[in-house]
């Protein structure tokens, strides 16, 4: 009965050494998805800071050609409004 005992003892030691070692390995792959994860987002967040940074470039040259476009029509409108005169 001892023997037994001692039989089903080891037993229980062995499993819970089983499942301690599949848990690390486990934490160890959560662990390398969520570098893995951080690193998306990083890379992520300096794409949305070039972007940001290249789209109001885009909206300033933009105004600038709006503008210079308007100057170019009002300064067409105003030598034949001269003339007119």
């Amino acid at each position: 009965m001892q023997q037994a005992l001692e039989s089903t003892r080891q037993q229980v030691v062995d499993r819970v050494g089983i499942e301690y070692a599949e848990s690390q390995r486990h934490e160890q792959m959560v662990n390398a998805a969520v570098a893995e994860a951080k690193a998306d987002f990083d890379r992520v967040n300096a794409r949305y800071y070039d972007y940001q940074t290249l789209k109001r470039g885009a909206d300033a040259d933009r105004t600038l050609y709006e503008q210079l476009v308007l100057k170019i029509k009002e300064a067409g409108i105003t030598p034949d409004f001269k003339a007119t005169r």
